[in-house]
């Protein structure tokens, strides 16, 4: 692909991007842009990430076009990127809002991990809009919540953190691992949701989920 010309799919125009770190001054210049992954991306050699590379909310549409971002390393010891409630997001998407529109994206072999009190998920921490035919497979990892407070948490996930509003994860799929440490909630594709909000259709994981505390799997 010429990714000066970019590429258009109907009728919108979207910049190409080749690097997690194009896609990152592409949506913090423009949040609500449209971007497409012009090639697969080894990401290995971008080191580990201390914040998630897309920290700016999406509310644009990322079309992977069937590549893969393969070796992300992301490893949050704080920092709230959102201003969701949560302490912190780690993922490659700190958040997705209800605008946004992640579809035909792969993240292979990632290590994804957060603090206590942060949402993780490999694509999105968290997710109010949509993801569509995505894959993923990595080790999604977060520490603790509050025990005996109202604010149990947090919520780790394969693929999405935590859930909001009209969030939709439709025809993805997710392998791997999910870990969280005391009072936390995970799942395979999804961690938790706020208010039982978002939905799931025609997609499924078989991620290994552990979880401590008394925690339950979610999707």
């Amino acid at each position: 692909h010429d990714e000066a010309a970019g590429l258009v799919m109907n009728g919108n125009t979207y910049t190409l991007v080749d690097t997690v770190a194009a896609l990152s001054a592409a949506v913090a210049q423009n949040p609500t842009g449209n971007f497409a992954l012009a090639k697969s991306y080894d990401a290995k050699s971008d080191g580990t990430y201390k914040a998630p590379p897309i920290t700016t909310v999406f509310n644009g549409h990322f079309d992977g076009l069937g590549n893969t971002v393969s070796n992300l390393t992301i490893d949050v010891k704080k920092g709230n990127f959102t201003g969701s409630p949560w302490l912190g997001q780690a993922g490659l998407f700190a958040g997705v809002g209800a605008s946004g529109f992640i579809k035909n994206l792969n993240v292979s072999k990632a290590t994804v991990i957060g603090n206590n009190l942060m949402n993780v998920g490999i694509i999105a921490a968290e997710l109010s809009g949509i993801l569509d035919t995505c894959t993923t497979n990595g080790a999604s990892v977060v520490g603790s919540g509050l025990g005996g407070y109202s604010v149990q948490g947090p919520n780790v996930g394969g693929m999405v953190g935590a859930m909001f509003g009209p969030a939709l994860i439709e025809l993805s799929t997710s392998t791997g691992t999910v870990t969280g440490a005391g009072t936390s909630y995970g799942g395979g594709l999804v961690g938790g949701t706020y208010q039982d909000d978002g939905d799931v259709y025609l997609s499924h994981s078989s991620a290994v989920v552990q979880l401590g505390g008394n925690a339950l799997g979610g999707a």
